[in-house]
């Protein structure tokens, strides 16, 4: 659905600017024809506008949280993400396939801003041991 939603905007846009002058060139009166020309075209860009804001508040998002992706001996893998700002904790994801993560746990670091880049894991059954420095976190299987 995500996908849907972020590729369908800006291919209807794409799409309408072929389309709009042969539709436009079919009204009789001059006038009428160049204002709502005029109009569908305004309505265009401003959706278009309205897409690269979306886009841009959407790669913003993507890089302003501080994560990093763990990877056992055993091919199994974590992202270790950090929340918060006022009240540092963590969230760690837990690998469902090979591109889906899906949330096992989060947790409060006390005050201290939790380490993600300096983390270790290993497997212990179906379980995932992480190690953050001082941190040990036992990671359960994710939710399917």
């Amino acid at each position: 659905m995500f996908i849907a939603l972020t590729v369908g905007g800006p291919s209807a846009a794409i799409g309408l600017f072929p389309l709009v002058p042969p539709l436009v060139g079919l009204i009789p009166v001059g006038w009428v024809r160049v204002v709502m020309g005029s109009m569908v075209y305004v309505a265009i860009l401003a959706a278009a506008a309205l897409w690269a804001l979306y886009f841009l508040m959407l790669f913003l998002v993507a890089f302003s949280f501080n994560s990093s992706k763990v990877t056992a001996e055993d091919g199994q893998s974590v992202i270790v993400a950090q929340q918060g700002v006022r009240h540092p904790g963590y969230r760690i994801y837990r690998q469902i396939s090979p591109f889906i993560y899906g949330a096992s746990l989060s947790g409060d670091s006390g005050e201290r801003e939790f380490p993600t880049q300096h983390c270790t894991l290993a497997s212990q059954g179906p379980d995932l041991v992480l190690s953050c420095d001082e941190y040990t976190i036992r990671v359960p299987p994710a939710p399917e």
